[in-house]
């Protein structure tokens, strides 16, 4: 008779409600942030959010993949991610001409 071990229950059960917290907070994220878009913008901007979050989908397995046997690939791409995103959020029309406060 095979019965599990209860401390090999404890990291699933971890995994499952740190993915299920994970789940909740991003869920909670987007009906506020949805909310901050006027009726006329929201469509887009849920849609581009969806659509984003279908390509994360499918190319963190290919990331993750190749992180395995080259540390510096993974890392790299989110980082150049978080770069581009820098960047253009400097770019915006709010932020452009501005000095913001940094420790």
């Amino acid at each position: 008779m095979c019965i599990m071990n209860w401390k090999g229950g404890i990291p699933i059960g971890l995994d499952l409600v740190s993915y299920f917290s994970a789940c909740t907070a991003f869920i909670m994220l987007m009906i506020c942030t949805l909310k901050l878009f006027p009726t006329c913008v929201r469509n887009t901007a849920s849609s581009m959010v969806r659509q984003e979050l279908v390509l994360g989908a499918v190319f963190s397995p290919v990331l993750i993949s190749a992180g395995r046997s080259t540390k510096v690939l993974s890392y790299g791409v989110s980082g150049l991610v978080i770069l581009y995103y820098r960047v253009f959020v400097f770019c915006l029309p709010e932020i452009r001409g501005v000095t913001l406060c940094l420790p």
